[in-house]
């Protein structure tokens, strides 16, 4: 009767043991799976938006080009 409490004792450890660490190795590859994302996820974003901010700077430097144009058009005219 001893051994059969023993061996319970043992299983039910061991039982116990191996869903910890079960639970523990799910909790550390859905952490790393989470971080992998979002750092692919901000290298991806801050790609997008230095290409933005160059569009963006090539649209001003077009808009002063357009404007000193309409300024020598403008000034030309009043002559």
């Amino acid at each position: 009767m001893d051994f059969l409490w023993q061996t319970l004792a043992s299983s039910a450890l061991s039982a116990a043991l191996l869903g910890f660490g079960a639970w523990l190795l799910r909790t550390y590859i859905q952490t790393r799976l989470k971080a992998t994302v979002e750092h692919e996820f901000n290298v991806k974003l801050s790609s997008i938006q230095s290409q933005l901010r160059q569009t963006e700077e090539m649209y001003k430097d077009r808009l002063r080009e357009s404007a000193a144009e309409i300024q020598t058009l403008q000034s030309g005219s009043a002559d």
